[in-house]
């Protein structure tokens, strides 16, 4: 889905298929060098047209990739959670990243240098075909979403949003056969959320009040909830 807004342009790429999600284990990047940085929000990872010279996962927190366009708004190219890797097609295109990338949260990121990925996918094929079929169903996903731009509500945003992490722990109950609750809680803050979607505070707490109302989502102890 491609969100407009005042300041911003919203390119947020809900990954509806699981293919889309890979995971290599922690200890096999650290048994390969990798390092586990701690990202402090808003910390950047990379910067646009920086070379990429090493692979990134995500062991726990959100980051955002965003470039701007030539009136100076943002566009965000999509947001990343526990367990996704980003920032893949600039090691293997071997061209400059296309576009920053940032912690949208306190987060815990691995890094391994560049060779010693290639090492590890060389040892591991496996990883290297699962990484092939994720890159080629991100290009042609995207591909689809630029033809057609979209001036969604804000409530779509906020669900949409929920909807991706809601997801992402329907694959950790079924990867690991535990029988889901009937609701999903959305682990982040009011204050988070916004910086997901680009939008003020007050504007998310509204919206999120509104769809609450309309039955989409249900609020307990200040805690956001929605139907599995």
């Amino acid at each position: 889905m491609i969100f407009l807004s005042k300041n911003v342009l919203f390119l947020y790429v809900v990954n509806i298929q699981k293919g889309f999600f890979m995971s290599i284990s922690v200890d096999l990047l650290l048994s390969y060098g990798a390092i586990e940085s701690k990202c402090p929000k808003n910390h950047e990872i990379f910067a646009e047209g920086e070379t990429a010279k090493s692979f990134y996962q995500i062991k726990k927190g959100i980051v955002k990739m965003f470039t701007y366009n030539d009136q100076g708004n943002e566009l965000i190219m999509g947001f990343f959670a526990d367990n996704d890797s980003f920032g893949e097609p600039a090691i293997f295109g071997k061209f400059p990243y296309p576009c920053a990338a940032v912690s949208v949260i306190d987060s815990t990121i691995m890094k391994i240098d560049i060779e010693n990925f290639k090492e590890l996918i060389k040892d591991n094929f496996a990883y290297h075909l699962e990484l092939d079929k994720i890159l080629s169903e991100r290009v042609n996903y995207k591909s689809f979403l630029l033809k057609e731009v979209l001036n969604e509500s804000t409530e779509h945003k906020i669900v949409s949003i929920i909807d991706y992490f809601k997801l992402k722990s329907m694959k950790r109950y079924d990867d690991e056969g535990r029988i889901k609750p009937i609701y999903y809680i959305f682990p982040f803050t009011r204050n988070e959320l916004a910086a997901m979607v680009g939008l003020r505070v007050e504007t998310v707490i509204r919206h999120v009040r509104k769809l609450a109302d309309s039955g989409q989502i249900v609020i307990k102890n200040r805690k956001i909830m929605r139907k599995y």
